[in-house]
């Protein structure tokens, strides 16, 4: 039979077929061999040749061997059944894992290939909390002071929000011309007559880091029971202020990145920072679901309470975190005995504005009060237990000192650097591809998952060498 000789280097798991020159030569099949092993007798030394192909049997094979005896050259092949069979495996459909047409694979499918090295990237993206263009929260240390007192409504005057007592805004300058009017003797003695000690009218003060024009105020005269204490305070009629607005992350992302594998977990950690809260950790496919996250800001100013609504792209709440941004300022107080006093202790209870702080601030009468607290059941607890001073350490900075942390939403990026590109070796080992396709439109690099392949006038060996060089990895050449 004629067979061609071939120079040709190639992968024994692609399906290249030799196009280049060759030699024809005429060859004897000896006794005894088969169509996958075949040994051929040649007069002319081969040496130079490494690759054959047999027309009569339309099959390729290597070169494994060759052996001089008596004047005649044994030639021995072993069969390629990738390149006998190219056509077959090229009409093939299955399920491609991987594959090097970088068109055409997933790129947020993690590849065990790319392992992570000891280098991590950090970037962050910052959000200022605004209301009306401006920032909501005062970083330059002037507080608003938030007083709850009982005192004698103006007749005709706003109604407050914080139940039967009133609650104000006020600034430094503020409280110190009330010092000055309630150690005034004629002051303090007409107030005497009202409460057995006049600063049990003084039901609660705090400082909070956020300037007075942003909230809701009627500007009225301040009354301590019944008399005219500061003029032109700001009463607070609405207790609560609303934040909306958009967190930006773009440029907490590597730019070299786009939204793969190599931005998700285990690669990426990816955390918010809310101030007032402190640091929560966030899931990469929620931040990566779009360009943006949204918040919202709900404080309420009679108490500092906050609260965070953290939403994703498509809009559903993924988070809740709630702090406050009050200092509590030491006001003295004592039980009071009188209708007026009790009524005053009663709306602590009812609004919370804080009677047990006032008592445990100033240090006394600690024992009368807790018998005035344990009258009002449930709601006397809450306020002993919002007495409580904490440093808190697990996700939370709580007090006007959190503003020390930064007054703008933040969003922080802990990405592990790749061990190499996704794209850099695709040619080698292919990219994470996952879906069904035939082979001949993906040429290059390609592994499939459980290929089972039919092929005519195969022997069973070319059907388990191609089975198993699908399932593990081969070239489309």
């Amino acid at each position: 039979m004629n067979i061609r000789l071939y120079s040709f280097d190639k992968k024994k798991n692609s399906t290249a077929q030799p196009t280049g020159s060759y030699t024809t030569v005429t060859a004897y099949l000896k006794d005894g061999c088969g169509i996958d092993k075949p040994i051929l007798q040649l007069k002319s030394n081969p040496v130079v040749y490494n690759y054959a192909y047999i027309p009569d049997w339309d099959r390729y094979y290597f070169k494994t061997d060759q052996i001089y005896d008596k004047g005649l050259y044994d030639l021995y092949l072993a069969s390629d059944a990738m390149a006998t069979h190219k056509t077959s495996i090229g009409d093939y459909q299955g399920f491609i894992v991987r594959c090097s047409d970088d068109q055409f694979y997933n790129p947020k499918l993690l590849d065990n290939v790319n392992n992570p090295v000891g280098e991590i990237t950090h970037k962050v993206d910052s959000t200022e909390i605004k209301q009306n263009n401006a920032a909501l929260f005062n970083t330059s240390g002037n507080c608003t002071f938030i007083l709850t007192v009982m005192g004698e409504p103006p007749q005709g005057g706003a109604a407050g929000d914080n139940g039967l007592a009133r609650t104000y805004a006020l600034t430094a300058s503020d409280l110190t011309t009330l010092g000055l009017r309630l150690l005034n003797p004629t002051y303090w003695q007409a107030m005497i007559n009202q409460f057995t000690n006049p600063m049990d009218a003084l039901i609660s003060c705090f400082a909070i880091p956020i300037s007075s024009g942003f909230m809701s105020t009627a500007t009225e005269t301040m009354k301590i029971g019944d008399q005219d204490m500061l003029n032109d305070a700001k009463l607070i009629t609405g207790r609560y202020i609303d934040v909306y607005g958009d967190i930006s992350y773009l440029n907490a992302m590597p730019l070299t990145y786009a939204n793969n594998y190599l931005v998700r977990e285990p690669y990426a950690t990816y955390c918010l920072y809310l101030p007032f809260y402190g640091t929560v950790e966030i899931d990469a496919n929620v931040l990566l679901e779009g360009a943006k996250l949204t918040y919202e800001l709900h404080i309420d100013v009679c108490t500092g309470d906050l609260v965070y609504y953290i939403n994703s792209a498509a809009g559903a709440k993924i988070g809740q975190y709630s702090g406050n941004c009050a200092t509590q300022v030491p006001v003295g107080s004592q039980q009071i005995s009188n209708p007026l006093g009790l009524a005053g202790g009663l709306v602590t209870a009812i609004g919370g504005a804080g009677f047990g702080i006032g008592t445990l601030a100033a240090g006394g009468g600690f024992a009368a009060s807790a018998g005035a607290l344990a009258a009002f059941g449930a709601g006397a607890t809450t306020m002993l237990k919002s007495a409580e001073v904490k440093t808190q350490t697990n996700g939370s900075s709580s007090s006007a000192l959190g503003i020390k942390g930064g007054d703008n939403i933040e969003v922080h990026s802990f990405i592990a650097n790749p061990t190499f590109q996704p794209t850099e070796i695709r040619s080698l080992c292919g990219l994470m591809t996952h879906k069904v396709a035939y082979v001949k439109d993906h040429p290059g690099y390609l592994q499939m998952l459980n290929a089972s392949i039919t092929l005519e006038d195969a022997i069973a060996s070319d059907i388990d060498t191609v089975n198993s060089n699908l399932n593990s990895g081969f070239f489309y050449e």
